[in-house]
């Protein structure tokens, strides 16, 4: 119908465009997430290293990494791998939406059996705890998500001061393993 009005036509275009773009991304991070060949720590951090920059990036905020420098080649199950994935895309969407950042650092720490990686913005900060909003069902469904693995989210803020995110998960050694027996295998 928009075919008589080129600028209409064009609008139609780029939103189809758009759409295409988004679908692909999706389908790239569920063929990345369940690909044996990406079942280590190192894999994770590579991938949503990478995923955090271009995304907040694309936003204009600056992104921070700081990942082990040596190689981690513990393994992660496909579940658990994505799980920590979907929350480190839902930690970076209530940046760019909510937090008004010019800043985000992400770190990942291996101490002996604990898994610790924090994604912390400049922003402005949470006022009066968590909102009742979509903002406060995002940090609920990341919380969720860890506590199938026997994870946790910390989350910690003040106004004018950010947020951090703290996740935790247990590893044994070779493995990262969750206490409900889902486990990867070195």
């Amino acid at each position: 119908q928009a075919i008589t009005d080129p600028a209409r036509a064009g609008e139609h275009v780029a939103q189809i465009a758009g759409m295409t773009r988004q679908g692909m991304k999706a389908l790239d991070e569920i063929v990345w997430a369940v690909n044996p060949r990406n079942d280590t720590l190192q894999d994770l951090l590579d991938y949503g290293g990478q995923y955090a920059m271009d995304f907040l990036g694309a936003a204009g905020i600056r992104c921070r990494v700081d990942f082990p420098a040596a190689a981690v080649s513990q393994n992660l199950p496909a579940d658990l791998r994505h799980a920590l994935l979907m929350v480190l895309k839902e930690a970076l969407n209530n940046v760019v939406k909510h937090a008004q950042a010019t800043e985000v650092w992400l770190r990942v720490n291996l101490d002996g059996a604990e898994l610790r990686w924090q994604i912390e913005d400049n922003g402005r900060g949470l006022s009066g705890g968590l909102p009742e909003d979509a903002f406060a069902d995002g940090l609920r469904n990341m919380r969720q998500r860890l506590a199938e693995f026997g994870g946790s989210c910390a989350i910690e803020s003040q106004p004018g001061a950010g947020v951090k995110i703290t996740v935790v998960v247990r590893a044994g050694p070779g493995s990262i393993v969750a206490t409900n027996g889902k486990s990867g295998s070195p």
